[in-house]
């Protein structure tokens, strides 16, 4: 399905990546575990659905290329271009991996030294901190072409202004999610179960280090798109040792927020690197002085969530939605009013005009 989808990419078509990726592998997921439960209340049941959205999703995929690319004729590689290929893509099966193991090698390396129980309770607040980076992944797919476009045509300016603009964008619709979890960390690992409170102080750690993942934003992926793969794969496997080694010395002295502690560095290590390798090889950062906008917003939705949160202290879930829904609203007015830089606030206006005129 990736394959696929990321060919359509390639072309700039975002819309078969959210009608496939986002929207149709996870209803369709659901739909088949609804009907695998009611023939069949097993974990092999529920594998099978899961693999079975899958490959309708796969096949979805390879349709929507065919659609795009059926109208061309075929033509041989040109000389050179299998050693360009490989030399290129050769290093980024095992930095996939690599980027994959960093959220759970921690994990692995805790359960040798806690019970179960607090092995799970590790893994609801993993779960529950990553998701503050889904929209980072949705920008990093939307991303990824236009850096390899404009670096390749050398408009290193351009690329300059977007990768900032976009990062910014990034931390600005996060914010709220970032918030809810430092003021209510033990009302949100609550749904997965009461005894799932206990994770409150490694999930703030775990948020530090996401918290530098997200405002370093896609350093990652204008490595790559710039070609310097070789280079990522070097970053990605040093933090993987970085993880591991912290893990076994932290986890055997203060367990959960031990795991914690080194997942955080990490994270925060390997951004940090990638972010010194983009401004070196690519010439490019992800800051600017329009950043200080997100300051006044963020305490100010900061505290309207903490007063919220300590007014309500009856049912969790309450405490939980109402929390966060008017911190959010309060953040959010106070960002469209006084974060959004004027150009943003006129070509808003503009869209909206024409939305109108229709």
């Amino acid at each position: 399905t990736n394959v696929w989808l990321g060919a359509t990419r390639g072309l700039k078509l975002m819309r078969y990546t959210l009608y496939v990726f986002w929207a149709g592998q996870p209803i369709a997921w659901l739909v088949l575990m609804a009907i695998a439960l009611r023939i069949s209340k097993t974990p092999v049941a529920m594998v099978l659905a899961y693999s079975l959205s899958w490959m309708l999703a796969s096949a979805a995929a390879f349709i929507s290329w065919r659609r795009e690319s059926g109208r061309w004729s075929t033509a041989p590689m040109e000389p050179g271009d299998l050693r360009r290929l490989v030399r290129y893509a050769g290093p980024r099966a095992p930095a996939a991996l690599a980027s994959q193991l960093l959220f759970w090698t921690d994990l692995f390396v805790l359960t040798h030294f806690v019970s179960h129980s607090a092995v799970g309770v590790y893994s609801a607040a993993l779960r529950v901190g990553q998701i503050v980076v889904l929209f980072l992944t949705s920008v990093n797919l939307m991303f990824s072409p236009f850096v390899a476009d404009l670096h390749n045509r050398g408009e290193t300016e351009r690329l300059d202004r977007l990768f900032k603009t976009l990062t910014r964008w990034t931390a600005a619709v996060t914010m709220p999610a970032f918030l809810l979890l430092a003021v209510a960390p033990s009302s949100a690992l609550r749904i997965f179960g009461g005894a799932f409170a206990g994770g409150e102080t490694a999930l703030l750690i775990l948020l530090a280090g996401q918290f530098v993942n997200i405002f370093t934003g896609s350093c990652g992926f204008v490595l790559i798109m710039a070609g310097y793969t070789g280079w990522d794969l070097v970053v990605l496997s040093t933090t993987i040792v970085l993880d591991v080694i912290l893990a076994f010395f932290l986890c055997s002295r203060y367990g959960i927020e031990g795991a914690a502690i080194a997942n955080a560095c990490a994270f925060a290590g390997s951004n940090i690197a990638q972010l010194i390798l983009v401004k070196r090889f690519v010439g490019v950062q992800p800051f600017d002085r329009q950043f200080g906008r997100l300051v006044a917003p963020a305490a100010v939705g900061f505290a309207a969530m903490a007063f919220v949160h300590h007014l309500l202290s009856g049912n969790w879930l309450v405490n939980l939605v109402a929390t966060g829904v008017l911190g959010a609203a309060v953040y959010a007015a106070l960002y469209l009013s006084i974060g959004v830089t004027p150009s943003e606030r006129d070509a808003a206006m503009a869209i909206i005009g024409r939305i109108r005129s229709r």
